[in-house]
């Protein structure tokens, strides 16, 4: 009997984890519906700030999010409809945004950069990298020497640096690297990284939300979950 005791807890574990996982799916299902038939717009095309509201504009970021949720359904269930979703949202980016797939501001071209990235890599669909690397390069002219270093947090205000505009854009440079070798999206990683560390953590590891936003190099002391997850 004691030799079949390891047997049964393995069978008992793999069940219970079988039906975490299916459990699990079956939220996950029921988020993604939800998702797509109580938040699509009018056109379709992307995805509004809440079911039953008026305000139904085109958010640049949230929709950047929404199409990394798309993406992490296409890799857990391998249905079509998503991939086809994610074509939708992509493909009328510039429509919905006033004719451009730019922003005024990096820290949302960064969420969208990294998204189409995983996009990429989850389909193949070379329109995601070349629409990803067209951010990439107009994401790096936000880097300057003001404050020491880092890219500023938008096009209006590049003496304005935070952890939002930089942080995404270290991850997004040591993916690019991983990727490709490029020696110098590294470095740029490296330097951002350095800067921000040195600029906006504090010794006990909190990471400050930015710095000189009211022109007088003051930082900003405010706590948000977005910075202490890229910590």
């Amino acid at each position: 009997m004691k030799k079949l005791y390891p047997l049964f807890m393995g069978i008992m574990l793999s069940m219970t984890v079988m039906a975490q996982n299916e459990s699990y799916a079956t939220l996950a299902d029921l988020a993604q519906d939800k998702l797509h038939n109580s938040f699509r717009s009018s056109n379709g095309s992307y995805y509004i700030e809440n079911s039953g509201t008026s305000n139904t504009y085109f958010h640049y970021w949230w929709n950047a999010h929404a199409l990394d949720v798309l993406v992490d359904a296409w890799l857990r269930t391998n249905d079509g409809k998503y991939v086809t979703r994610m074509n939708t949202l992509v493909n009328s980016w510039s429509s919905n945004n006033g004719g451009s797939l730019y922003n005024d501001y990096y820290d949302d071209m960064e969420w969208l950069a990294l998204s189409l990235l995983r996009a990429y890599e989850a389909t193949g669909d070379g329109n995601f990298l070349t629409l990803s690397t067209n951010l990439w390069n107009d994401i790096k002219t936000g880097e300057n020497s003001y404050q020491g270093g880092g890219i500023a947090w938008r096009k209006t205000q590049l003496d304005y640096k935070n952890t939002p505009a930089n942080a995404p854009a270290i991850i997004y440079a040591c993916r690019r690297h991983q990727k490709w070798g490029h020696s110098w999206e590294l470095d740029l990683a490296t330097d951002l990284y350095t800067w921000l560390k040195n600029t906006l953590r504090e010794p006990s590891g909190r990471i400050n939300d930015g710095i000189n936003r009211t022109g007088n190099s003051s930082i900003d002391y405010w706590q948000f979950t977005y910075n202490m997850a890229h910590s």
